[in-house]
């Protein structure tokens, strides 16, 4: 029995001794130590100017009004006449931007920066709730307002600046540079950074790093954890619709049968919610919640750093969050649902559309044998209507890796900086084809309330966080090869 308490006592010694060992990866504990060196109102005007040039894309592109498109790139050629003056230039498939910055040393694999000049358009009815007009690149209140301020025609332009004055000071980087801008990552991507990874893959481009955005860093992002974030995503969840459709003979409401063909989808659809896929901790995950672990308090410190024992715990506690249950699993989103036209009318088939986002480790078959499993008692034809896979995960032992990380350092003082997983999607994915190291981030900070402004009402950049962009694509870009 004493042996059983002694055992004990040194067990809990142990799981508290890694506890209070256990590191957050914070980099100094000086928040303003670095100044903004970049104080450019020309800069800021022409971010304004491109704001203003309304390159709204279509999923229907027969549709799509390509003169903004050719406006913006003609605003490009005049307003950066160095660029285009020293950088070789290439469009492809009509509106995918390429630009390449001739470096010394052509044995050095090049860099590629990423950025897409097309934004998503403005709900119809919402112009009158914007402070300022959402294509105006009104600048006020020590910010740029409008569509693109902060997805992300501020990324095409901070890095146009950067380049523009290292060529004005006769910086000649030591490998080649690579610019691709695409002009429809808000509905897919297939005609411009598809088209503009195909270009390089057909011509033996291949790359040391590719950088696109997709992380940034975050103020607020995490639940009980009040210090800065800097996320950098290494990896996007995969995206799925699926539409389930149940038959039946329909007739008059008055005589219903004992289940209509939508009561069967409702059914199939409680079934689906009540049974979600499996959670698990994926790379970025894992690696993010150790690295922000230290920052949750005692409890929370204690289960990461002991996440051999505790890990079906913490997988518990994310899952009760939809924000951090989106991280450890796939999720399945019911959206849509069809079926009689008229309330006295009962329908001769029903339908409901689901959207799930795929976490790295799943793919679309174990979703789809998942729900076909789940309603396998049920009438119901189960079809994937559009599917993209999960990305691959990117290394974070790389080069390419660490000189982002140190940057970030130097640009953005007593902050933790992490790999983590996108939810979304960006461009960046359809480059795996030529670069395995591929990171997602755009250096600026984002507080709960511009979160909320992505693809809504609002949207803008403070002033101070464009010059930082700037002031970092310059470091970065200098000190790669340092």
């Amino acid at each position: 029995m004493h042996y059983v308490i002694l055992l004990a006592v040194l067990f809990a010694g142990f799981i508290i001794f890694r506890t209070i060992t256990f590191k957050t990866h914070t980099t100094n504990n000086n928040q303003d130590n670095y100044v903004i060196k970049t104080n450019s109102q020309e800069s800021i005007k022409h971010l304004s100017d491109a704001i203003k040039i309304k390159t709204v894309s279509n999923i229907n592109y027969e549709e799509l009004d390509y003169k903004p498109f050719e406006d913006f790139i003609e605003f490009l050629k005049s307003t950066y006449t160095n660029i285009h003056n020293s950088m070789e230039f290439k469009r492809i498939n009509n509106y995918g931007l390429v630009y390449k910055w001739n470096g010394k040393d052509k044995d050095k694999k090049p860099l590629l920066f990423l950025g897409h000049y097309d934004v998503v358009p403005v709900e119809q009815g919402t112009e009158d709730d914007w402070e300022y007009g959402p294509f105006s690149g009104e600048i006020a209140e020590n910010k740029i307002w409008g569509r693109g301020s902060l997805d992300i025609k501020s990324q095409i332009i901070a890095l146009m600046e950067t380049a523009e004055k290292l060529i004005e000071e006769g910086y000649v980087p030591e490998r080649d540079i690579y610019f691709a801008f695409g002009n429809d990552e808000e509905v897919g991507g297939k005609t411009g950074a598809l088209k503009i990874s195909e270009y390089f893959e057909i011509n033996k481009i291949f790359f040391e790093a590719v950088y696109d955005e997709c992380g940034f860093v975050a103020i607020g992002a995490i639940k009980g954890v009040d210090c800065q974030i800097a996320q950098i995503g290494i990896a996007e969840k995969g995206y799925c619709n699926i539409k389930i459709k149940s038959a039946s003979s329909g007739g008059h409401a008055a005589m219903p049968p004992q289940n209509t063909a939508l009561g069967v989808i409702a059914k199939a659809i409680c079934k689906i919610e009540k049974n979600p896929m499996p959670a698990y901790l994926c790379s970025p995950v894992a690696n993010m919640i150790k690295n922000i672990g230290g920052e949750k308090g005692f409890i929370f410190k204690m289960l990461v750093a002991n996440m051999w024992l505790f890990k079906p715990l913490i997988i518990k506690i994310l899952a009760n969050s939809p924000n951090d249950n989106a991280m450890i699993r796939t999720t399945i989103a019911n959206t849509m649902c069809k079926a009689s036209d008229a309330p006295n009318v009962l329908p001769q088939s029903a339908e409901a559309v689901m959207n799930a986002r795929l976490l790295p480790g799943d793919n679309s078959q174990k979703l789809i044998d998942h729900i076909k499993n789940l309603v396998k008692d049920y009438d119901i034809e189960v079809e994937p209507l559009s599917i993209r896979e999960p990305s691959e995960i990117s290394p974070i032992d790389t080069k390419g890796y660490k000189k982002l990380e140190n940057t970030i350092k130097e640009i953005f003082p007593n902050i933790i900086i992490t790999p983590y997983l996108v939810v979304g999607g960006s461009d960046s994915r359809k480059y795996y084809n030529v670069c395995k190291n591929i990171y997602r981030f755009t250096p600026f900070i984002v507080n709960d309330e511009e979160m909320k402004a992505f693809h809504n009402t609002n949207e803008r950049i403070t002033i101070e966080n464009f010059n930082r962009m700037i002031d970092f694509y310059k470091k970065f870009i200098v000190d790669f090869d340092k």
